[in-house]
């Protein structure tokens, strides 16, 4: 399948290109390709920069879905992976999709592992903050047969991972523990896995089917990462957070003199509570335990290549969102159903431009136009022509693919 790739790979175009990704210019500017014809070029160009991974940064989720899928099929064997949007409102809990954060996490554990991964993402999706990738990894288990473990711990570090201890493991993100027997189920696996132990040593390792509870595959190794994008490691960080958001929403409630919607200041009331383990919804709450901005970018290696499909789209995207969500949030602060400290879930477009500016990009135009945030050291133009329709002709198709 690859061998479809060689025409562009060997253009005096794409050479000039894979030429500055070999000298570690900073950015370079492409013009004229659109639709498969920039599927083809970023399958050259994750073939060019492996082993080093790849992420394309589109304007919407229409654009990355299709992305996907093309390149899924141009690289077989190269691992293509989505970074999907994940709407957080604030003080509304909401049902979320355990497929969206299962995906969000495969990325965020891909990136951890150094695979040479090629990550498509709407920007929007980049925009949510994260945990500290130290502190994401920090509570990572890694089982193997033949290993002695303390099992209270282990039992422990699952809770700080965010799972869910249940009675029987049915969905992601569960585990449960039977005498000398854990059954566990990762948020980015297939299938979960039960543990037996022999004392305290890993006696053996086996995937089960849910549905059925049947042993099947053994494994040698099983490496646990988180169940959530919030990971909170340590007893001190509950406190601090939690006194955090108690002190701005009894200032918050003393200012407006009034607590606003009932349901909506349950909600905070419900949060501190609760602020001593896991809920649904505290992701919202993540900059009162990380001051930092964290988001996607800073998750990625130094050397990892980006690429920018449509940058102008890619900006107006970024500002319409963040005015919205303005509009939105002084609405709900003025009403006593948000905390200032809220507004800081999400980055800014200045955060993403500053995080571009420091790995090697690549910026991709239809119609070549001049950016005031682009400083190309290497401007290229495309002039590839749209093959016909051939009109269901089979042989027509032939004759082309021989000349």
């Amino acid at each position: 399948m690859r061998g479809i790739l060689k025409p562009l790979q060997q253009s005096v175009e794409f050479k000039s290109l894979a030429q500055g990704i070999n000298k570690k210019l900073r950015q370079q500017m492409i013009f004229g390709l659109s639709g498969s014809q920039r599927s083809f070029l970023l399958a050259c160009l994750a073939t060019e920069v492996a082993p080093r991974p790849l992420l394309v940064i589109t304007p919407g989720e229409r654009e990355t879905i299709l992305l996907a899928d093309e390149l899924a099929g141009l690289l077989p064997g190269v691992i293509v992976r989505q970074f999907p949007v994940w709407q957080l409102l604030p003080n509304y809990v909401l049902a979320h999709s355990k497929e969206i954060v299962a995906q969000r996490l495969q990325v965020l554990e891909s990136l951890a592992k150094g695979e040479h991964a090629l990550v498509i993402a709407p920007v929007e999706a980049l925009l949510r903050r994260l945990a500290p990738l130290g502190e994401f990894l920090a509570p990572v288990q890694r089982l193997a047969i033949g290993e002695r473990v303390d099992l209270e711990q282990l039992l422990h570090s699952l809770m700080v991972l965010g799972f869910e201890r249940v009675n029987l493991v049915e969905e992601r993100g569960q585990f449960t523990i039977r005498g000398g027997i854990l059954d566990i189920f990762p948020m980015t696996a297939h299938r979960p896995y039960r543990i037996e132990f022999f004392d305290d040593e890993v006696d053996s390792i086996r995937r089960f089917n849910a549905m059925t509870q049947r042993s099947e595959d053994k494994v040698e190794e099983l490496v646990v990462f988180p169940a959530r994008e919030l990971v909170i490691t340590s007893e001190l960080v509950w406190q601090s957070g939690r006194q955090e958001l108690e002190r701005e929403y009894n200032a918050q409630k003393q200012k407006l003199g009034h607590v606003g919607d009932t349901g909506a200041g349950g909600l905070v009331g419900e949060a501190l509570t609760g602020m001593g383990s896991y809920f649904n919804g505290i992701e919202q709450y993540l900059p009162y335990f990380y001051g930092e901005t964290i988001t996607l970018l800073d998750y990625l290696p130094d050397d990892t290549m980006i690429f920018v499909d449509d940058p102008s789209r890619v900006k107006e995207v970024v500002h319409s969102i963040h005015r919205e969500r303005t509009e939105t949030n002084n609405e709900l602060l003025t009403n006593g159903r948000l905390l200032p400290s809220q507004f800081f879930s999400y980055a800014d477009w200045d955060h993403l431009q500053k995080a571009l500016s420091t790995r090697p990009a690549i910026f991709s135009s239809l119609l070549p136009q001049q950016f005031k945030q682009i400083s190309a050291q290497n401007i290229i133009s495309f002039s590839i022509k749209p093959l016909p329709s051939f009109l269901g002709i089979i042989k027509m198709l032939a004759g082309e693919i021989k000349q």
